[in-house]
């Protein structure tokens, strides 16, 4: 209605203008006739200012009403954005892991499949994680799962899809390791902390050395480091040397890892099989 009188106003002001000019005209009174114009000059600028004073807040109100259309529009599209974001965040991280996997691996001469965590010990302080190969995909008991920046454990129990791992800081967890700065031979042991087991009192040893495993015991495969000595004390028999350890693999955030195949093992369980026919 309102858009109606906007357009045709002065088709219907000048027709109703005529007509009252025209009975003043006949009527030839010119008092009357200016006194006609005068009140209504007033009454068609009045019309014209509420008409035009509707048609403001009319689309000022249209302006609003798409404005918040609009905000609307750009929330989503923000918001999309933010998803991409992280979904490009992790993309990354997961292209960053792929890459150290692969330059692991053309390092080691040790082949080597990769894992998922899937799922991680009940407790808070569990060092028990289980990944998502079994004997399936090759997994056997006592094969090593690693890191490229270290050793993160040993499979323990295998099934057809699934294996648990015992993490290096599980307290049923050792280690055959060397000091790499001295040679010297000890034992890793997990704990909260790690420690070092029967190393010599006299070693030379001292805060910050990298221990890497020794590759005897024919599980863990020798030079994969597996911690760094926080703090080196006598042991009060005065037989060897007590050290604090933390492992050099972060255990806390696993999401991947690799599981070794280790071909010793193999072996050793083949052996062992012979040997018991």
């Amino acid at each position: 209605m309102l858009e109606f009188l906007r357009k045709h106003r002065n088709k219907i002001i000048l027709p109703f203008s005529l007509l009252i000019y025209g009975i003043f005209f006949l009527l030839n009174t010119t008092d009357i006739y200016f006194s006609a114009l005068s009140i209504f000059s007033p009454v068609e600028k009045v019309i014209t200012e509420i008409t035009k004073e509707i048609e403001g807040y009319w689309y000022g109100y249209i302006f609003l009403v798409d404005t918040e259309s609009d905000n609307l529009i750009l929330r989503k599209k923000l918001k999309d954005l933010e998803k991409l974001k992280y979904s490009f965040e992790e993309l990354r991280k997961e292209n960053q892991t792929l890459k150290e996997f692969l330059s692991f691996k053309r390092n080691t001469e040790i082949r080597s499949s990769g894992a998922s965590v899937i799922f991680r010990g009940a407790s808070s302080e569990s060092e028990t994680v289980f990944i998502d190969k079994g004997t399936k995909s090759g997994v056997v008991k006592n094969m090593v799962a690693v890191l490229p920046e270290g050793i993160v454990g040993k499979v323990v129990k295998v099934s057809k899809s699934l294996s648990m791992v015992y993490l290096i800081t599980h307290p049923n967890s050792s280690v055959d390791a060397i000091i790499q700065r001295t040679r010297d031979r000890c034992v890793f042991q997990g704990g909260n902390p790690c420690k070092l087991k029967y190393l010599d009192y006299n070693a030379d040893v001292k805060t910050g050395d990298i221990v890497l495993s020794s590759g005897l015991g024919g599980v863990f495969p020798g030079g994969f480091p597996l911690g760094k000595i926080l703090r080196v004390e006598k042991d009060s028999s005065g037989f060897f040397l007590n050290a604090d350890v933390a492992p050099i693999a972060d255990l806390s955030h696993l999401e991947e890892l690799l599981i070794l195949e280790n071909p010793h093992q193999l072996e050793i369980e083949q052996l062992k099989k012979n040997s018991g026919q």
